[in-house]
């Protein structure tokens, strides 16, 4: 399920790209989200209850759907509860809701517009049955573009206490621009995140990365190098997407990035000091950098479904 195998024939198990990028032509900038991390203080969803989506089973908190998110608490009894979200853009992504009466946050990675949202609750497990016991229309304005991809959500879960964050801080304490913050987290994660085969042979649907779990065993699989890397940015006031899609036919996990005056990167480009050079840093740690090049050229071989 997570193989893919690059051009040299070998299969790499769970492959990552975790693309450090920068667009040469710049597109429309947007200016900072008042309030991001570059002060400082990072960005946590809240639910404060002022607007709320109440039924017997669930509780959808949409009091700041203009800072890109809502959360959501399921409390009844189902074995198991999906939630679909429907955006402008016409992707659905769902998603688990937890069983433990606990808040999740979820993101409107479709900007703003209108979104259809979805509550299904398990009813019989022999025949994969779920009955829906929500349907809501959400009309989002976002008061910033990026803020979706500066808070923290289910798939990119992190606070104040996560350690991740902490060491985001103390990689980029000397950093002077944004390009360098996003060298010394790309670095990071590349030499010192070694990948984990156990564990892509056997992850099953569903998971979710814990970020200090990545740094405490230093291993992973795609979606934990790019949870990881999108924490750590985000954490730093820069808007990062983890992408998810497919590397040829292999599912894959990977991360853009937003540059204040250059906007979002939309080919797979790393600088590397003097020149611009195409880089996927999991082939490049298996197979050296032109290779990596060579397969990614200009962004063909991969495809994105979701942005988290």
């Amino acid at each position: 399920m997570y193989k893919m195998r690059n051009p040299h024939g070998r299969t790499l198990l769970a492959c990552v790209l975790l693309s450090l990028i920068i667009i040469l032509t710049a597109c429309s900038g947007n200016p900072s989200p008042s309030g991001s991390a570059v002060s400082g203080e990072i960005l946590l969803p809240e639910h404060p209850g002022t607007d709320v989506i109440d039924i017997d089973t669930a509780k959808v908190d949409i009091s700041n759907l203009s800072e890109g998110y809502f959360t959501a608490c399921y409390l009844g009894d189902a074995e198991k509860v999906k939630m679909q979200l429907t955006g402008p853009d016409g992707i659905t992504y769902t998603y688990d809701l937890p069983l433990d009466q606990s808040w999740d946050a979820f993101p409107f990675s479709a900007g703003s517009g209108a979104y259809i949202l979805m509550l299904y609750e398990l009813v019989d497990e022999a025949t994969d049955q779920y009955f829906c016991s929500l349907a809501q229309e959400l009309d989002v304005e976002l008061r910033d573009e990026l803020l979706p991809f500066l808070y923290p959500n289910q798939f990119v879960n992190f606070d104040n206490d996560t350690e991740a964050v902490a060491l985001a801080k103390t990689l980029t304490e000397d950093c002077e621009t944004q390009l360098d913050m996003i060298k010394a987290i790309y670095e990071f994660a590349t030499t010192e995140i070694s990948y984990d085969d156990a564990k892509a042979a056997t992850v099953t649907s569903g998971y979710l990365p814990v970020v200090d779990d990545t740094l405490h065993t230093k291993t992973g699989i795609c979606f934990d190098y790019a949870a990881l890397m999108t924490c750590m940015l985000r954490s730093l006031g820069i808007p990062t997407k983890l992408q998810i899609g497919f590397s040829g036919d292999v599912k894959h996990a990977w991360i853009s990035t937003y540059l204040e005056g250059k906007g979002w990167a939309d080919n797979i480009i790393r600088f590397d000091g003097t020149g611009w050079a195409m880089m996927d840093p999991t082939f490049a740690s298996e197979m050296g950098t032109k290779e990596a090049a060579d397969y990614i050229g200009d962004g063909e071989n991969y495809t994105l479904q979701y942005s988290r």
